[in-house]
Parts: C-alpha cells; sequence; structure tokens
C-alpha cells in the first residue's frame, strides 16, 4: 500500500486505485504534522510499502528512514506543478511510458526526466 504525502493531491489515491494500487493519503490518516522521518516509522508501523511526495528536499532526510527501514520505499514526483486536471493528466502520460515501480530501501525520482 502506498502513502501519499501532504504535498501529493489527494485525487492521485484514485488514479491510483483505478490502476490497482491500494493508496491513502497522509491527511486521512491525520498525519498531516509528521515530520519525514517519523512519517515513514508511522507509514512502516501501518503496514504502508511506500510513500509518494512532491517535497525534493525529502532525498536529505529519506536515506536514514529508508536504510531503518529497509522494505519500504520513497518515490519523489518530478512532474511540474499545474493545475490538478492538467497535472493528472501529465502523470497519466508519463505512468503510460514508465509506470512507477517502487524499490525497497532506496528512493527514486519519478519520471525520470520531465517530459
Amino acid at each position: 500500500m502506498w502513502l501519499l504525502d501532504v504535498n501529493v493531491d489527494v485525487s492521485l489515491e484514485r488514479l491510483l486505485k483505478a490502476k490497482g494500487i491500494l493508496a491513502e493519503n497522509t491527511i486521512s490518516r491525520g498525519w498531516r504534522e509528521l515530520t519525514n522521518g517519523n512519517l515513514v516509522a508511522a507509514a512502516v508501523n501501518s503496514g504502508f510499502t511506500c510513500l509518494v511526495t512532491r517535497d525534493l528536499d525529502f532525498a536529505k532526510s529519506a536515506e536514514r528512514a529508508l536504510k531503518d527501514n529497509d522494505r519500504f520505499a520513497a518515490v519523489v514526483l518530478t512532474l511540474p506543478q499545474a493545475r490538478r486536471k492538467d497535472w493528472l493528466e501529465h502523470f497519466e502520460k508519463c505512468w503510460l511510458e514508465y509506470p512507477i515501480v517502487p524499490i525497497p530501501g532506496k528512493l527514486i525520482f519519478w519520471p525520470k526526466s520531465n517530459k
């Protein structure tokens, strides 16, 4: 199950579910205020396997959290900011070319190139 960080539009949850990926967001979990390390710990303890975020600075703090939780993955979305509809369409196009494949214990940036 994937956890969407507070900075990821909640409509992505529906889109991922349509692709067969169980996803929840931090807001519905009441985890809005958790910082990166505490968020990863809460996610792991609740059975999540992947965090999806738009926080480019997460990479700085993720190394230790992922090292301590090597079955957990993190994905940083690098799609440029846009209106919801446009952003979701861009996400879909990128997904068709290069679906997100979380790697346990690793942080990946997706998509690798902004198209």
